[in-house]
C-alpha cells in the first residue's frame, strides 16, 4: 500500500503562493502557484490539499460506518450511492 506523508499537513503562504507542509519533518507536500497574492482560488486550493488527510480519514470511517449501517438494517438506495461514492475516491488513493 502507498502511504501519504502524515498529517496534519499545514499551509504556508508566501510570495508566489502557498506550500503545504506535513509529516515529522515538515517535509513539502505541494505547492500551489497564484498569479495574484490575494488569489481567492489558490487560497482555497490550499487549504483543501492541507485538509487531506484529515479528509481522507474521515471518508473512511463514513465509508465503514455505511457498512454497518447495511449491515444491521439492510441496504438502502441512498446509502448504497453514497457508499459506492466513498467507495471509488477511496480506491484513487488506496490503490
Amino acid at each position: 500500500m502507498i502511504k501519504h506523508t502524515a498529517g496534519p499537513w499545514k499551509e504556508n503562504q508566501y510570495s508566489a503562493g502557498y506550500e503545504i507542509y506535513g509529516g515529522e519533518h515538515s517535509k513539502l507536500v505541494a505547492s500551489v502557484a497564484v498569479r495574484r497574492h490575494d488569489d481567492p482560488e489558490g487560497r482555497a486550493n490550499s487549504l483543501l490539499i492541507a485538509a487531506a488527510p484529515e479528509l481522507l480519514e474521515a471518508l473512511e470511517k463514513c465509508k465503514e460506518a455505511m457498512q454497518a449501517h447495511m449491515k444491521r438494517y439492510g441496504p438502502t438506495p441512498n446509502i448504497v450511492t453514497a457508499e459506492n461514492i466513498a467507495a471509488d475516491v477511496l480506491a484513487k488513493v488506496r490503490p
